[in-house]
């Protein structure tokens, strides 16, 4: 009888240890297969998506000036190239300098004006031109050939720096475009901060030195410059 209850012990621990090892294995392949189709499920990303995260980088990424269309936006409007090349300091200093630049040239054109019309009123031996009167109003006892001298030298005068200022206002202007375009070009060259420069005196030797000759013939002095940058 004993044995019987002992055999029917032993057959119900086996039955018991094979359902737990079935239970095991059936949640070690559900977890599995869970882990797989996670694998295998892919995140789904729209055409619109990309498009923003595209935008968003080149919003973020690094500006750089076009040098072509800085030069066309100097020629355009001087000073309009500095602007888009973020240099805004060097707007007022191109105008500043072209307000002078165009007085200048106003003023002396009617400086030559008013001694042209002058000396050819002088010249033209028409006693109902005057117009050099005004000029030499409180002159007495000078000679005509004095005034038509004076005449036509401040004419010259007035019509040579004229012309100057004309052409350094189109230097000014030509200038400035090429500033615009150069400053494109150079918007991201960067300079060391350990920027020196140095003078030191140095002394030279002649290699083919001879003994016994004279130092000052074999010897040579200068300045070295350095620039570190």
């Amino acid at each position: 009888m004993q044995d019987i209850i002992g055999i029917r012990r032993y057959i119900f621990a086996i039955a018991a240890f094979m359902c737990m090892a079935v239970g095991v294995s059936a949640s070690n392949v559900d977890s599995l297969q869970i882990a797989e189709a996670a694998d295998t499920v892919q995140p789904r990303v729209s055409v619109s998506d990309t498009v923003a995260v595209s935008k968003k980088s080149k919003e973020v990424g690094y500006w750089q000036p076009d040098p072509q269309r800085a030069m066309w936006y100097s020629m355009l409007c001087p000073g309009l190239g500095q602007i888009y090349n973020r240099s805004y300091w060097k707007v007022p200093l191109i105008y500043g300098i072209g307000v002078a630049c165009v007085y200048v040239v106003s003023f002396q054109g009617r400086m030559y004006n008013e001694y042209s019309n002058a000396y050819y009123s002088i010249m033209d031996h028409d006693p109902y031109t005057n117009d050099y009167v005004p000029i030499f109003d409180g002159l007495e006892g000078v000679s005509r050939d004095w005034q038509v001298a004076t005449l036509r030298k401040k004419m010259d005068t007035y019509r040579r720096y004229r012309d100057l200022c004309i052409f350094g206002t189109v230097i000014l202007y030509v200038g400035n475009v090429l500033d615009a375009f150069v400053d494109a070009h150079l918007y991201d060259f960067s300079i060391s901060e350990d920027l020196s420069f140095r003078v030191v005196p140095e002394v030279k030797f002649n290699p083919n030195f001879i003994d016994g000759g004279s130092f000052a013939n074999n010897t040579s002095l200068g300045l070295k410059f350095a620039l570190r940058y």
